[in-house]
């Protein structure tokens, strides 16, 4: 943890140290990778958002935005909540809806196995990577499909 020493060491330090004066540290200090640096601004996402709100406030916004986002979703497929309880876990289409939902809402994996009746959040999570590796090679053309169009 040297890097967290000397952050606190030079926050805690002379105010007109150069880098407090231009503001080193409200910038670029974020260097790990950018899965951490996407983690880390979810996490933190709703300090930024509505600051005058509890945790719990900001969860319960959340949910309600992840809840309309399914709903809306389900319509648009043709699909019920009665039908996310019947059908298997790893249904094609429910697979096909979390990649979705995980797109355009972001719901954790655990709201998304709870929701749509897909097991555990490790199971949504491995459904949902599936998915969109597949979704990739569809999307993606193929060298051999392209030259054969010439």
């Amino acid at each position: 943890m040297p890097y967290v020493t000397d952050l606190v060491a030079v926050a805690n330090g002379d105010p007109n140290d150069d880098r407090m004066v231009r503001g080193a540290l409200s910038r670029g200090w974020a260097i790990r990778t950018a899965g951490w640096r996407k983690a880390l601004a979810r996490e933190h996402a709703h300090l930024a958002v509505a600051p005058e709100l509890s945790q719990s406030e900001v969860n319960e916004l959340q949910s309600e935005r992840w809840q309309r986002a399914l709903d809306s979703a389900l319509k648009a497929c043709g699909r019920s909540q009665e039908e996310l309880a019947q059908s298997p876990k790893s249904a094609s289409w429910k697979r096909t809806l979390a990649l979705q939902l995980r797109d355009t809402a972001a719901p954790p994996f655990r709201w998304l196995a709870e929701k749509l009746c897909m097991g555990e959040p490790g199971s949504v999570r491995a459904y949902v990577w599936s998915e969109a590796r597949q979704a990739k090679k569809i999307a993606k053309p193929t060298v051999s499909a392209a030259s054969e169009g010439q």
